[in-house]
């Protein structure tokens, strides 16, 4: 092959497997600094190719096909990068050669970019919506907030937060049919994300602009709009695009351990976050000159920046596929066509004389089993969502030190969700891998329900101890004893894994961003909205007798608002033994194992008719 042909003139296969090439070594590349040459490695089974200097002999090339035979699809885009050889960004790059896409170590070939990205995103994220109710409550600057009550606060938090879980759709959307992955994740941290998080650390500088009032609509646009977009598409693209980093054939037994790292940074990014804003914003209100809300903005602002640099340095090294626009018709084509015209899926197949394929049809299938699976985990993450509610109204009557006060507290529970999901990463895993013991998506929900039930046993144990130390002294308990609880909530790494794994696998491969998005809206959107339906109609346990809101400890103490505790206790015990249930666990098993086979039945079919 000469140096001075075109891409458009060829496209690359693989040598003949091993068994085809007798006393034959396989042909690995590994890219040699500097010079992006062929080294031989008998223990790799991806083959890169596409360097200026390889010999015709290595491969052979055949014409493309005519453009009309190539539905959807641009052309295969190859660039040589010195020292690496790997797919440069397109959107549409089909994987023509496996071996010249996949790394033998996605993780740090790759993958590590997009956790760097991710881990800022989270670190920003968290950093900005736990110092939001001081920002709009004026804790943080009396002079200068929009003079919202705490309930208000909340509920504008619960606002935004919930446009952000009804994104992913749009990011999903955009990511499969428009512009592809890569693109998306730039263009949704870059134009919304960022520009967001400027804006609401702009809009916290007192008297900023010279406006004597407080910008309201502006922070709206930045929380509401900006902010909401980005998040929710970073939730979508991030985990899945790192995913997408591994063979969906040869490297799919590598993806459990990815999801459980991928939770742990996810979560010490966000306790990080939260640590880090709470303690600047909280330490220098007084008597410093009140700049602490404002230095955490613009750090957490800052935070997502390098993080997408730190993404885009290592652009060549991603792997990309093809855009969906033909195969998302054909899939939302066999839902309507089963739905409106009442045919059902089987009829709309090819098979059966319908004009959908088969593997459409199926795709679409397993995308809607999604639901029910998520479905059967509402109450946990219900439970989960009202974690915050329930604790920051505790710790507030408990005996603070110096930063540590309700919602650092409360910012713990992330971190030890990152040092469980380090544990069971490091000890857990392989301790049972030694067993030939595999923990199932049913058990590690049920394991994760458990967890979170025995933090709000802690909960309510101290609710009690609270009252008897005002009720016997007058006194406080320390704020320390939380830290059993939260410890024991970090507990749900177990969930938070299995929930990222099983929308991951059992979307087919034309629509895993899809998948993270009805995953997201299933597991935040609408447990979110429960929650707050649920809490709003169990108001009168967070009041006094006198129906006075709880402000004081000694209305605390009169109240009944451990009854949401006891609720929420209840239904993570009602999961916990759901997912143990031998048709429910059998069930989610074998919707895994069928989608994991026809994916992989898809993958191998479409590589045959490649080669």
């Amino acid at each position: 092959m000469r140096a001075d042909l075109k891409e458009d003139d060829y496209h690359a296969e693989p040598l003949p497997p091993a068994d085809e090439q007798e006393d034959d070594e396989e042909l690995a590349v590994s890219a040699q600094e500097g010079n992006g040459q062929i080294a031989p490695n008998t223990d790799v089974d991806t083959i890169s190719i596409m360097s200026a200097d390889l010999k015709e002999d290595d491969y052979h090339a055949e014409p493309l096909p005519p453009a009309d035979e190539q539905e959807d699809d641009k052309e295969l885009a190859v660039s040589t990068q010195k020292g690496n050889g790997q797919i440069a960004p397109n959107t549409d790059v089909e994987i023509e050669d496996r071996g010249s896409l996949y790394a033998e170590n996605p993780l740090m070939q790759s993958i590590v970019f997009i956790l760097a990205l991710d881990f800022c995103e989270r670190f920003a994220y968290n950093g900005i919506v736990f110092t939001m109710p001081g920002y709009l409550t004026g804790y943080y600057e009396p002079q200068w907030n929009p003079g919202y009550a705490p309930f208000e606060a909340n509920g504008y938090i619960a606002a935004f937060q919930g446009i952000g879980f009804v994104t992913p759709f749009i990011a999903a959307v955009v990511a499969d049919v428009l512009i592809g992955d890569y693109w998306a994740t730039t263009l949704f941290t870059g134009l919304c994300y960022i520009p967001g998080a400027l804006l609401i650390a702009i809009v916290s500088i007192p008297y900023s602009e010279g406006r004597t009032d407080f910008p309201l609509e502006q922070l709206k646009l930045g929380t509401h709009i900006l902010l909401s977009l980005g998040f929710g598409a970073a939730k979508t693209l991030y985990g899945v695009y790192a995913a997408k980093q591994y063979d969906p054939i040869n490297q799919a037994n590598q993806l459990e351990n990815f999801f459980v790292i991928f939770t742990g940074v996810e979560f010490l990014g966000s306790f990080l976050g939260a640590l880090i804003s709470i303690i600047l914003a909280d330490l220098l209100v007084e008597p410093h000159p009140r700049n602490g809300l404002v230095i955490a903005e613009f750090i957490n602002a800052g935070a997502v920046i390098f993080g997408l640099l730190i993404f885009l340095i290592a652009s060549r090294r991603y792997v990309h596929g093809k855009l969906m626009r033909r195969t998302y018709g054909l899939m939302f084509g066999s839902l309507l066509e089963a739905v409106i015209c009442f045919r059902g899926f089987s009829k709309t197949k090819e098979s059966n004389g319908g004009r959908i394929p088969d593997a459409a049809v199926e795709g679409m299938i397993q995308i809607i089993l999604l639901f029910p699976v998520f479905l059967l985990i509402v109450p946990l993450n219900i439970a989960f969502t009202q974690a915050v509610v329930v604790n920051i109204t505790s710790c507030a009557f408990m005996r603070g030190v110096g930063p540590l006060k309700g919602p650092l507290l409360v910012s713990t529970s992330l971190l030890f969700i990152g040092v469980w999901a380090f544990l069971i990463k490091k000890f857990l895993s392989p301790f049972l891998q030694k067993k030939q013991i595999h923990l199932s998506i049913p058990m590690r929900f049920s394991l994760g329900s458990f967890c979170l039930g025995c933090s709000y046993v802690v909960t309510a144990i101290m609710d009690s101890q609270i009252k008897r130390a005002y009720r016997e002294s007058a006194s406080q308990i320390s704020i320390f004893y939380g830290l059993f609880g939260t410890f024991m909530s970090g507990g749900v790494a177990f969930h938070f894994s299995a929930m990222n794994e099983i929308a991951f696998t059992v979307a087919p491969a034309e629509l895993k961003m899809l998948g993270t998005a009805v995953m997201l809206f299933m597991s935040q959107g609408v447990p979110n909205i429960i929650g707050s339906i649920l809490f709003k109609a169990c108001e009168p346990w967070f009041r006094d007798p006198d129906g006075n809101k709880i402000r004081t400890i000694q209305q605390y103490v009169d109240a009944n608002s451990v009854n949401f505790t006891y609720l929420m206790l209840v239904l993570c015990l009602f999961n916990a033994l759901i997912m143990l249930l031998p048709p429910v666990k059998n069930w989610i098993n074998r919707v895994e194992e069928n989608s994991i086979a026809n994916n992989a039945a898809r993958a191998q079919a479409q590589g045959g008719a490649r080669a």
